[in-house]
């Protein structure tokens, strides 16, 4: 379900964004399709590829471009169908948090990527029948979206499978065990690096320097 949400803070001004909210009908689901018998066997048609850098200054994507290749790599190995759809969010947080108004004048604060959502809405409306991803930390690094996206694969019961690594699959009981905890590990690491960002912020300020008056000389 798509939900309009104002954007309050997040120094981009105030607009509307649709937001995808995860049906309840998908939430607590069990995945009953075992990763080692039917992976094989199902090949998904429509799959479509993840990809996300953090940090882009100049906007020339050579991070996602590497990603996709990978991606594509893995795709060909799996013998899955050409990717339906490429999500590229190039230059933007898993981390971040925006502060947001609902409809019903409730506030939250959630990730803003609107990439990741549209993926989650076409995982569960079948516009998509599997995702292959880059890497996990790439993903996601909020628990939150991560089990966003477990309640709808649980629902859909699709492969989500990493290009890197040992192959994560969500779909595998175990592999979303294993995701749950690289998840809280990363958000640390993010946590971490922005505390001592914000430490270090007013060390790298410079000192305000005050012009010297000026004197009036008179000729003698």
């Amino acid at each position: 379900m798509l939900m309009a949400i104002n954007i309050q803070e997040c120094g981009r001004g105030s607009y509307v964004w649709e937001d995808f909210e995860v049906p309840a009908h998908a939430r607590g689901g069990q995945v009953t399709l075992n990763l080692h018998d039917h992976l094989a066997a199902y090949a998904p048609k429509r799959p479509e590829a993840y990809l996300r850098t953090s940090s882009d200054r100049f906007g020339l994507e050579a991070g996602v471009d590497r990603q996709l290749e990978d991606a594509e790599d893995t795709r060909s190995r799996l013998r899955w169908g050409s990717f339906a759809k490429v999500y590229r969010e190039n230059d933007t947080s898993a981390f971040k948090k925006c502060k947001v108004s609902k409809p019903d004048g409730s506030i939250d604060w959630i990730v803003l990527r609107p990439e990741f959502r549209q993926l989650l809405a076409d995982l569960a409306n079948g516009v998509i029948d599997g995702v292959i991803f880059y890497d996990l930390d790439r993903l996601v690094r909020q628990p939150r979206d991560l089990e966003n996206l477990i309640d709808v694969v649980e629902y859909v019961k699709r492969p989500v499978t990493g290009a890197t690594g040992g192959r994560m699959n969500l779909i595998s009981d175990s592999d979303r065990h294993m995701a749950r905890m690289m998840c809280v590990r990363a958000l640390k690491s993010s946590e971490d690096t922005a505390r001592r960002v914000a430490r270090q912020a007013p060390l790298r300020r410079p000192e305000r320097t005050h012009p010297r008056p000026h004197r009036l000389r008179l000729d003698p």
